[in-house]
């Protein structure tokens, strides 16, 4: 079950005594506290009446509505019904929901005065959420059951896409683009205003949308056909005679195009920055939901998307996909090094993620001894780990007499890739013993993991 509840005059009903005390809980200065408070009781309001204004009064409680201040104060009073949630349903046993058998419990979700709180669909669970509500109207003096909203879902819910296409659920991007497009119909407008207008407005229109969801083809060409039409447009006639492609007009200023956003591309780019953020924000409650329901024993750049995997999840490793997959990529560095071919198949195979390590094994669901390293017998046995995060890759990178001793992120094997491509462009042989220290380091772990050896950064170097 989810409630959404919805706070009535949520700025304008909290109490300042409430305010003051979810401060002095979260850890503030006493004196920070009086500061804040003096700016919120000492202001004073005014009625405007036929353009003048009469009289001063000062208010009881509440925050001004408009002031910058106001939302980072009334955020930490959100933190008081978090506080209140989880108290209560620990006290009652109560339950939350999880997407995934290796996710974090969800009790509740905050987005400034909106509340949508998690449940199991039962009395047991509605009257501690009754009595969690009531609580924090009590101290706080916002009211909130009336305008509550609860949402149940059966047991077999009716996917998204048996209810509505994806080209129809996003129509109202089109519409609002032609909405825009005839709101300036009445002007006569340039070449230059209409760059500005399609750069600065139409373009700006789905990128929320288009951050989120991989939409589709059709509705990417009609997207760039009906912003192509606006830019040929005359007086005239609404479509213009085109004297370009798009797609050209599309390309950067120093390709000779325009520099406009080309709808797929764009779409690409923005779902691109999504795995981006699970790479360097895996603690956010996003990443790790994404984690513990699709890829909790491996990394990203090994996840899968499985028959069941959401909408949204698919359209991320689209994203990732196409970056990956694009020409900016080096893979021919791999094949320019003069180096035996067996290594070049190696580095081919490392960088296509098609190398037998343990966490292949795992994902390929055979039967393995254990899934540590090999080497250190410390950590799961990855390929960033193995490469880059072992106690013996540590070393060997160290003395390796290389300019750059790799220290990456978590989980970025191919960031990590292309830095050191990029610091060594300028030296070729410094790429062939990037290479080659990489082969050997997957050999000391065939050694060890088949013929026990021991360990050791000389074995490599």
């Amino acid at each position: 079950m989810a409630l959404k509840i919805d706070m009535s005059g949520a700025y304008d009903k909290v109490e300042w005594s409430f305010i003051a005390a979810i401060m002095q809980a979260l850890g503030f200065s006493d004196d920070f506290t009086s500061i804040i408070m003096q700016c919120i009781t000492t202001i004073s309001y005014s009625i405007s009446l036929s353009g003048s204004k009469f009289g001063y009064f000062k208010h009881g409680r509440g925050l001004r509505q408009g002031d910058p201040l106001s939302p980072f104060l009334f955020l930490p009073c959100m933190e008081g019904l978090t506080h209140i949630l989880k108290r209560k349903f620990s006290e009652a046993s109560c339950q939350g929901i999880t997407v995934g058998r290796h996710c974090l419990e969800l009790t509740s979700l905050f987005f400034t005065d909106d509340v949508v709180i998690f449940s199991n669909a039962d009395l047991h669970h509605a009257q501690c959420i009754k009595d969690s509500l009531k609580e924090f109207k009590d101290i706080s003096a916002n009211k909130s059951i009336s305008r509550s909203r609860p949402f149940s879902s059966p047991q077999t819910p009716l996917s998204i896409s048996d209810i509505l296409s994806k080209k129809s659920m996003f129509e109202f991007i089109l519409a609002k683009i032609r909405w825009k497009m005839e709101s300036w119909s009445a002007r006569f407008l340039s070449c230059i205003d209409k760059t500005i207008l399609i750069k600065a407005v139409l373009a700006t229109i789905p990128n929320y949308t288009m951050s989120c969801f991989f939409i589709s083809d059709s509705l990417c060409k009609e997207i760039n056909q009906t912003c192509s039409n606006f830019w040929w447009s005359s007086e005239h006639d609404k479509s213009g005679l085109h004297g370009m492609k798009w797609e050209k007009l599309c390309e950067c200023f120093v390709e000779d195009g325009l520099g406009f956003k080309e709808c797929r591309r764009m779409n690409l780019s923005l779902l691109a920055k999504h795995g981006w953020r699970l790479l360097t924000r895996l603690d956010s409650l996003l990443g790790q939901t994404w984690k513990g329901k699709y890829f909790p024993y491996t990394d990203f750049f090994n996840a899968e998307a499985k028959n069941n995997s959401s909408w949204g999840w698919r359209s991320v490793l689209k994203g990732y996909l196409a970056s990956l997959n694009s020409p900016d990529f080096p893979w021919n560095s791999v094949w320019e090094l003069k180096l035996p071919l067996k290594i070049k198949f190696f580095s081919w195979h490392l960088l296509h993620n098609c190398l037998l390590l343990k966490d292949s094994l795992c994902r390929k669901y055979i039967p393995i001894q254990d899934n540590l390293c090999s080497l250190c017998n410390a950590a799961f046995e990855g390929a960033t780990h193995l490469f880059l995060h072992c106690r013996i890759a540590n070393e060997v990178w160290q003395r390796s007499g290389l300019k750059f001793a790799p220290r990456p992120p978590s989980s970025i094997f191919h960031v990590w890739w292309l830095n050191s491509r990029s610091k060594l462009r300028q030296n070729r042989q410094g790429k062939e013993v990037l290479a080659c220290i990489l082969w050997r380091l997957c050999n000391l772990q065939n050694k060890c993991l088949f013929e026990n050896w021991t360990t050791s950064a000389d074995t490599v170097l």
